[in-house]
């Protein structure tokens, strides 16, 4: 399948869904998430997210992310939010999270 050219929006970010894997960086996560399944502790009820970035140059920068076990995008991001906040109060630190723009503000977390 030949790679999916980026289309960045107006802030230069390429933030599209797909349901197969569109180029390199996502097929590389695909081989992660086989590799998971097969692993004999793996459990139908796992999930992971898996990121891979690459830097091409001085201002290139590319990456690919895989949810994985996931019903939708939304619990995905819920679940990686609630990581960071470990990770910082780990750290010593604390992470509030606020969203801005956009007529739905907050309010897609709700939806679950």
């Amino acid at each position: 399948m030949p790679d999916v050219e980026p289309k960045p929006d107006d802030d230069g970010l390429w933030a599209e869904e797909h349901t197969e894997p569109v180029d390199r960086l996502t097929r590389l996560c695909d081989y992660m998430t086989d590799a998971l399944e097969k692993h004999p502790e793996y459990r139908e009820t796992d999930k992971c997210i898996i990121f891979f970035d690459e830097k091409t140059g001085a201002t290139t920068h590319r990456g690919g992310i895989v949810l994985h076990g996931y019903e939708d995008s939304i619990e995905g991001l819920v679940d990686l939010f609630m990581h960071l906040r470990a990770i910082m109060k780990a750290n010593g630190k604390d992470m509030d999270i606020a969203f801005f723009g956009g007529p739905e503000g907050a309010s897609f977390l709700s939806e679950q």
